[in-house]
């Protein structure tokens, strides 16, 4: 990659990251549950302020929450029944933990007994039940291979499927493990009330809703794991102004920056700031196209190919993005086992794009949409880049902006869309969910062409055992990639957090999922 424009090349702020934001850390945070009066600093008390440049419009119905930044701001008020480490390998939380058996096709899921969602009910087998059923109503990512859920008694739940599913612990980490009162919903008018009022287990009580300005949480008193949490509460503020943000960060009016803006990430650090940075998760950045629609240009896999070449992905990652991503031509990041190094992509060629294009029977290019999430970070500049590049191999595009419920609903609500759709990344450590999740059933990526080949390649990596899924995953990324151009891949975005000194133990961009974080750890010591 060239980096001749860029004062902070990705290599230099990688090293930034490490030497100032480690030191940061060291200096002032402590293992959880250890006690700081020998540093002279309490724990308990105070108020996080949470910025984040994304707002949201559905927090407490799981089965509607499809976006990482959804399952981010719920946290605090919605927990799931697992959690995974740092190394993304599923831990219990909500249960203690699950039982597989591969040859019957189940999983025993043994739960915590004592904990009560906020509306005062009971947390157990039935409730459980009653959340996994609701997502498979729905369709919900991550469900299409359940048979059953039984509630075996009030502390065991096992599932049924159809056929074996390694994935199911990973998504039970993420949307699918979200636990809301079942009472709460059936009490208060159903998915129209719980859309606006989280009803969880977590460490807080959502009190307040500015809508696309402020979330507001108070301590639950309540709270299932004796001592926590340790704030009174949290706040999470929506503002996309990076000049503003950076200012109210200095001035203590926030602690804690989501994504913060990646031109003044050296000043920050420099100052004492401390950086948390993890991949975003498997899914990249990149444009899906329109292929099942048989009157589409993109039907044709020359076109697909041709706007694949015509987009110029170094520049975009070292002019909108300043060398902080990860270019990557597939469904997956380098250091990832999914990752398929003999794919070989669609380098940026111009002329190549023209040249398909003929062949295609487009000599003078067409028109069509490109419709992304305008709230994705720098998502309109990334527009304005991709129309001036499609603009130069005669492709014209109409951008059309939409808010992040609509994007949503166009990916995984059966809705589907036409011409071009932005996607920008996912929250999945593990390329096989990536691609469940992503793909298969009729609502996902409806208006996606699927292969028979990519799905069975999708579905042998689901099934596999753990030593042949590599294998699988593989053949499926050359697949999408190589043979069928079904999705132009341009990075993995690095997920952030920038924090004052005095903030410790959020987990916040210390995992993937980077949706998940500790607010009940959470602590500031000013």
């Amino acid at each position: 990659m060239k980096h001749g424009k860029c004062k902070y090349t990705g290599w230099v702020i990688a090293v930034l990251f490490l030497s100032l934001g480690c030191q940061s850390c060291a200096s002032h945070a402590l293992p959880s549950g250890e006690t700081v009066t020998e540093v002279g600093v309490e724990k308990a008390g105070g108020i996080l302020r949470i910025c984040d440049n994304e707002t949201v419009e559905v927090l407490g119905y799981p089965p509607e929450m499809t976006s990482e930044v959804q399952l981010r701001h719920a946290a605090p008020a919605i927990e799931t029944l697992l959690r995974m480490d740092e190394k993304g390998t599923p831990q219990g939380h909500l249960a203690k933990g699950c039982t597989e058996d591969r040859e019957n096709r189940t999983l025993t899921i043994e739960l915590r007994s004592g904990i009560r969602f906020h509306d005062g009910t009971e947390f157990n087998a039935e409730a459980v039940k009653w959340n996994l059923d609701q997502q498979i109503s729905h369709e919900a990512a991550g469900t299409s291979r359940i048979e059953e859920i039984v509630a075996e008694d009030s502390l065991t739940v096992k599932i049924f499927l159809k056929e074996w599913d390694n994935t199911l612990q990973d998504n039970l980490c993420m949307g699918l493990g979200l636990m809301i009162s079942p009472a709460a919903f059936e009490k208060n008018g159903g998915a129209w009330w719980a859309r606006r009022n989280p009803i969880g287990t977590g460490p807080f009580v959502l009190t307040g809703w500015q809508r696309s300005k402020k979330l507001v949480y108070e301590k639950n008193e309540n709270y299932w794991q004796k001592g926590l949490p340790l704030l009174d509460g949290i706040e999470i503020i929506t503002d996309t102004d990076y000049i503003s943000r950076d200012f109210a960060l200095r001035n203590q009016d926030y602690d804690v920056l989501i994504r913060g803006d990646i031109t003044s990430l050296a000043g920050l650090l420099s100052e004492g700031y401390a950086l948390n940075s993890v991949s975003s998760g498997t899914g990249p950045w990149g444009l899906v196209f329109d292929s099942a629609n048989e009157n589409s240009p993109f039907s044709d896999l020359r076109v697909r190919q041709a706007v694949s070449h015509a987009v110029d992905v170094e520049k975009i990652g070292e002019e909108i993005y300043l060398d902080t991503v990860e270019l990557t031509n597939q469904l997956s990041y380098r250091d990832n086992w999914s990752y398929n190094y003999q794919v070989k992509g669609y380098p940026y060629d111009k002329e190549k794009a023209k040249a398909l294009l003929m062949e295609a029977g487009y000599p003078d290019g067409f028109s069509t949409v490109y419709t992304y999430n305008m709230m994705a970070d720098r998502a309109e500049e990334l527009a304005f880049a991709l129309r001036d590049m499609l603009a130069e191999v005669n492709i014209s595009l109409e951008l059309n902006p939409v808010s992040d419920m609509v994007h949503s609903e166009l990916l995984f609500g059966g809705v589907g869309w036409d011409g071009i759709l932005g996607i920008h990344g996912s929250a999945y450590p593990d390329a096989v969910v990536q691609m469940y999740n992503s793909f298969v059933g009729d609502r996902q990526y409806r208006s996606m062409w699927k292969p028979a080949d990519l799905m069975e390649s999708i579905w042998n990596a689901v099934t596999a055992p753990e030593q042949q899924r590599g294998e699988e995953i593989q053949e499926a990324q050359r697949l999408l990639v190589d043979e069928y151009c079904l999705i132009t891949c341009m990075f993995i975005q690095k997920d952030m957090a920038v924090c004052a000194p005095y903030v410790h133990d959020t987990g916040l961009s210390k995992t993937v999922p980077c949706t998940q974080w500790t607010p009940e750890l959470a602590w500031v010591g000013k």
